[in-house]
């Protein structure tokens, strides 16, 4: 995989940043089964305009008269393309309210077969099979990307479809790579379905279900997608609106 090597700074690191200065970001993993409306409330996150990265068909949701004049995509082929997004992103070359990864975990799987197909390493049991330092290099990249996209100035999502075959439920990919992404983010929200069929996501996390929140105002819990919607747009107008 070709890499992109750049300088990120904005600041000096040594310069002391007031907390009232603060501007309110956030980023977002969100998960949840295929077809459960993740990317349609990623979407209406958007204020302005959104730059929209996917990595399969997901994008035809947005044809509609809803978002059609709010949303840019970008096919997602290779990991390699978003640290010249985020470049852009940090540079004002591109300018976005809203940068939506979609699906981060159909990229990142992607990203592993291309690995195994390129990258033979000794401790393979099958050549085709990933061996664990395929799974370390995914690992790897999950936390440069992290990292590198701490710096844009934009709201970042994640959305991943669900691994549900195992307990707690989490987003489908690598665990090292999910939990490089969870370093970063100050919301992690399971969505799905309640009994009477109304879309829910959860911030909470349980023996059960991998979730947090460290949004001031929007507690641990679980909340109708329409009701956090709007918290997170109050949140983000709360100082600088």
């Amino acid at each position: 995989m070709n890499r992109v090597i750049m300088d990120i700074s904005v600041t000096d690191e040594n310069t002391p940043q007031p907390l009232s200065g603060a501007v309110n970001r956030f980023r977002f993993v969100l998960y949840g089964d295929e077809g459960i409306g993740k990317s349609t409330f990623a979407l209406r996150l958007i204020e302005k305009r959104g730059l929209w990265v996917t990595a399969d068909s997901t994008w035809t949701v947005a044809l509609t008269p809803e978002f059609e004049n709010t949303v840019d995509r970008i096919p997602w082929s290779k990991l390699s393309q978003i640290p010249v997004i985020a470049q852009r992103l940090i540079s004002n070359t591109l300018n976005y309210d809203k940068l939506i990864l979609d699906p981060t975990s159909t990229a990142f799987g992607d990203a592993l077969v291309k690995f195994v197909d390129k990258k033979k390493l000794g401790d393979q049991r099958d050549p085709d099979l990933p061996s664990y330092g395929h799974y370390y290099l995914i690992m790897k990249e999950a936390q440069r990307l992290a990292l590198l996209l701490r710096e844009v100035p934009c709201d970042v999502i994640y959305v991943c479809h669900v691994e549900d075959d195992k307990v707690p439920l989490r987003p489908n990919m690598n665990p090292k790579a999910a939990k490089a992404l969870y370093r970063e983010c100050n919301l992690i929200g399971y969505m799905f379905r309640d009994s009477g069929d109304k879309r829910k996501i959860q911030l909470e996390s349980t023996s059960r279900i991998v979730a947090k929140t460290q949004i001031p105002g929007i507690p641990e819990g679980v909340y109708d997608a329409d009701d956090l919607l709007r918290l997170l747009k109050e949140w983000k107008h709360a100082r600088f609106g």
